[in-house]
This record gives structure tokens, sequence and C-alpha cells, in this order.
């Protein structure tokens, strides 16, 4: 076994990603034969690495483990023990493992989970072109614009998604088949066309079908499945291509000139100018008034006694009012004052 880097070798253990790796490093939790370990530190097989003094060991590829979970609705993919609703919590099993991608809190359906981290990078890589097939049901009926719309690409706030799969299962439901998985992208995607969705379960990642399963059932992949699913992601890349650019779309909103509300990139387009949202509240005023005023009057009040003069009379402190000024030079009351003297 050649040296790898930290992160790498933590992650393929199934305590956690690379990136959540990255974090813990960085929170100086990591150490490689009791010394701190740093980001981008390469390991050898005889160096002892532990997280929270606890001794981290690499998975050989026999040990690897990829489960089928149903995950219900109401519990959120991560694997934070602080949130109650965790499905670590709920998750029973004798290794470790960790979710291979998300499903938000709202929706329902398959979820892999495994030790291993490389197989997490090659599924979810949006290059690599995996499907991951979604039912969605809506609390209205479609048209068949709608689903050409969902068909050919939304524009959503992460730019215009790809071309996906779609079929028609009901006069509210429909399928969807996705090869790139952005943040609520179905939900956006529908929100965007003024559908708003009433349930959505994913039943199919590559492969794997969701079946019969239960919501809260987990199982193992058969052979069949693993095998299956490690040949389809045996050329898969595990970084994203450099070549590949994304559509930059600016996320500060626009909002119409007459009435205020918010309008689509579309509209404000055709309008011909843009006016921004009011980002800023004006500072209130108050203290910083009478501040202005104690400064206009020129005059030195103690802080204790801000507020108590009144009528032009001086502060009980009396060395903190300046003294009168003396007379111009060569006057007569100067004249005069110095001939008392």
């Amino acid at each position: 076994m050649s040296a790898i880097s930290l992160n790498k070798l933590i992650a393929d253990s199934g305590y956690c990603s690379r990136r959540e790796a990255d974090e813990l490093i960085t929170q100086g939790r990591v150490t490689v034969n009791d010394m701190l370990g740093t980001i981008g530190m390469r390991i050898m097989p005889e160096d002892i690495v532990a997280v929270d003094f606890e001794i981290i060991k690499s998975n050989r590829a026999e040990d690897m483990v990829i489960l089928a979970y149903h995950k219900p609705k109401g519990l959120t993919c991560t694997t934070d023990l602080l949130d109650k609703t965790s499905i670590m919590h709920f998750i029973k099993y004798q290794k470790r493992v960790f979710p291979i991608g998300r499903l938000d809190k709202d929706s329902e359906g398959l979820l892999l989970l495994t030790n291993n981290g490389d197989i997490v990078n090659k599924i979810l890589r949006s290059g690599n072109n995996h499907d991951k097939e979604y039912w969605v049901t809506l609390a209205k009926p479609y048209d068949k614009e709608f689903l050409k719309k969902m068909e050919t690409g939304v524009r959503i706030d992460a730019g215009l998604t790809l071309p996906a799969k779609v079929k028609a299962i009901s006069p509210r439901k429909f399928s969807i088949t996705l090869k790139q998985g952005l943040n609520r992208q179905i939900r956006k995607m529908c929100k965007a066309l003024d559908a708003k969705v009433e349930t959505l379960q994913r039943v199919r990642i590559m492969n794997i079908y969701i079946g019969k399963m239960t919501p809260g059932k987990l199982r193992r992949l058969n052979d069949a499945e693993t095998n299956g699913l490690l040949a389809l992601i045996k050329d898969s890349k595990k970084t994203a291509d450099p070549k590949q650019k994304r559509e930059y779309i600016p996320k500060r909103r626009m909002q119409n000139n007459k009435n205020g509300e918010y309008i689509s990139k579309e509209q404000n387009d055709a309008i011909g100018k843009e006016v921004p949202t009011e980002r800023y509240q004006p500072k209130p005023v108050g203290r910083q008034k009478s501040r202005e005023t104690i400064i206009d009057t020129k005059k030195f009040i103690a802080k204790a006694d801000i507020g108590k003069v009144k009528h032009g009379k001086a502060p009980a402190n009396k060395t903190a009012v300046p003294k009168v000024k003396d007379a111009p030079k060569g006057s007569y009351k100067a004249f005069k004052a110095n001939k008392k003297k």
C-alpha cells in the first residue's frame, strides 16, 4: 500500500466523507502518530491515525459495504449526531456507514449508504451521467407543456437544468430521471413552472430499485446488485472535469418598478431596466441624534450629566465647563484689566 492522503484514509474507513474529514483535521481532532494532522498530509500503512482518540482503520476491498435504505419523510441525510432527525439515529448497523448523496427532509425514497469514500464521488459526480429516478405528485393536474419544459430544462437559481427523461403516470403524478443532483432540484423546477409538489419519492439509483421496501427498512445489496453497480461506476471519475464550465446566474433578485413584486429574469429583461431590491435599512435615530446636538452646541458635557442640562444651566461638574476666553489684546477691556492688577 502506497501513501494516501489523510482525508481519503478517514473517508475510506467509513468514518465520514472527505469533506467532513477536512473539517475534522482543521478543528485539530485528527492525530497521526500522536501528532496533529494537517490538510493534504500523506499517510503510510504503518502510521496510526485517530479521530477524537479513536484509532481509524482503512477498509479493505472485501470489507466494503453498500446498503439500501428507504428514508422516511421527516429525516435528514446528515451524519451530525447533534441533529435529532439525522438518519444515523435510526440506522442500526454493525459497521460505520454514511449516506451517498442526500434526500431533503420533506422527501422519501431510496438512499444508498456505504463505508467506501471512492464510491460516493463516482456515483454523485454529475459528469458521470448516472441515472436517478423520482416519482412526483403535484397538488394540481399538469399539462403536456409542463412535461415538455421539465424534460428540456428549467431555469432555476443554479442555472438551466440538464435535459431529463419525463413520463406521465397519472393526471397529477409523473416520473423524472435526472443525471444531475442539484439542491432541491425537482422542487425548484416545479416551483419555477408554478406547480406545487405534494409528494416526492426516489425509486431508483442506477441499477438499484426501491421495490417493495417499506419506509425505514434497511438491507444490504445482494451480489448481483453490487457487481452491477461497481461495473457501472468502473470508468467513472472521482473528480470534476476542469473543462466543464457551470453557467453563472446571479442570486440577487430583481423587482418590478410599479408594485414592488418579484419578477422572473425573462420579464426583467423584457422591461429593460433592473431595479435591485432595497438591501439596507436606515439607521435608528435617538441617541445618535442627541450626540449630534451636543456636538453642534460646541459644549463639553460630562457623560454622567447628559440629559440634565436645562435652560442653559451649567452641569454639576464645573471643571467640565470650558473657561471664558480672554479679551483680545489691545482692547479697552484688556487695558482696564491690566490697570487693576
